[in-house]
């Protein structure tokens, strides 16, 4: 370990200042209006958070792994030179698993501060804007209003952010955007990708029909047009329901237009992250 790195050796798997890392199986990924700071695991994870828009608290870094997070971080503080200064706390390897509550065969996890970066932000408030006064003329924004599972979201968020898609709508009944689950199967595109949380997400809709933004709803239902033919639009919301319910009746009559794919076989849907990514695919 070099000097000029803020290495912080921790030997007590109790300490205060490992408090973001603590016993991270007991925490809910639901809730998307979670506070605190948010956790990212593995290699690849965590260079995304160090290269991401937030803004990174710490490193949690078993001694095995300490070579690969030197050079992880020298590399990306020739663009970021406020990583030198980054804790990067140091546990034996059997120690860090105590920490987490779980066997952890990686090796380093990052925490990040949740306030919503500036070009984030900026993103999320053009959707609301006029059409002519938007910087993007076109977009494609998904609206989730009860997305319970942290698995589906994000998977959806890295098809979105994979695809094309401008960014995401979270009600409060979805699953946290930045839990450690989601962060994980996204494969880090969660910290790169806007997500607006709102606690207002009917009115959120109609917002954005002033914008110019054509309400889409995919959902199987009598109005529902074929995926395939589907009307794109300069500026559309795609709405996808609750993994179970779907889409409700007061939803629906929202929509300018509800579209889905056809099942064979006696299935009935597909997984919905699944759905997201064909309708992506199609619209974007």
């Amino acid at each position: 370990m070099t000097l000029d790195l803020n290495w912080i050796p921790i030997t007590d798997p109790s300490d205060a200042r490992l408090g973001p890392f603590l016993h991270l199986p007991l925490r809910k990924a639901t809730g998307s209006f979670a506070s605190g700071p948010f956790v990212g695991e593995g290699r690849l994870v965590v260079e995304r958070l160090l290269r991401c828009p937030y803004r990174p608290s710490g490193l949690l870094v078993a001694e095995s792994k300490v070579g690969w997070a030197e050079a992880t971080i020298r590399a990306i503080a020739t663009e970021r030179s406020e990583l030198l200064a980054l804790p990067i706390y140091v546990l034996p390897d059997d120690a860090l698993n105590r920490v987490v509550g779980f066997e952890f065969h990686s090796g380093i996890m990052g925490s990040g501060e949740r306030s919503v970066p500036e070009n984030l932000q900026q993103q999320m408030t053009a959707w609301f804007t006029p059409r002519s006064q938007a910087p993007s003329k076109r977009e494609t924004i998904i609206v989730l209003p009860a997305m319970n599972s942290a698995e589906n979201l994000g998977s959806i968020i890295r098809s979105a952010h994979g695809l094309g898609g401008g960014g995401l709508i979270l009600s409060a009944l979805s699953a946290d955007h930045l839990s450690r689950r989601v962060i994980r199967v996204s494969m880090g595109h969660a910290l790169a990708f806007p997500c607006w949380r709102t606690d207002d997400w009917i009115g959120d809709l109609q917002r954005l029909r002033l914008a110019g933004f054509r309400l889409i709803g995919i959902e199987h239902h009598a109005r529902m047009k074929p995926l395939a033919s589907a009307q794109r639009y300069d500026r559309q919301a795609l709405i996808f329901g609750n993994e179970f319910a779907g889409l409700d009746d007061a939803t629906l009559d929202l929509m300018d237009d509800i579209v889905g794919i056809a099942m064979h076989n006696a299935v009935d849907s597909l997984n919905v992250a699944v759905t997201a990514a064909i309708t992506l695919h199609h619209f974007v």
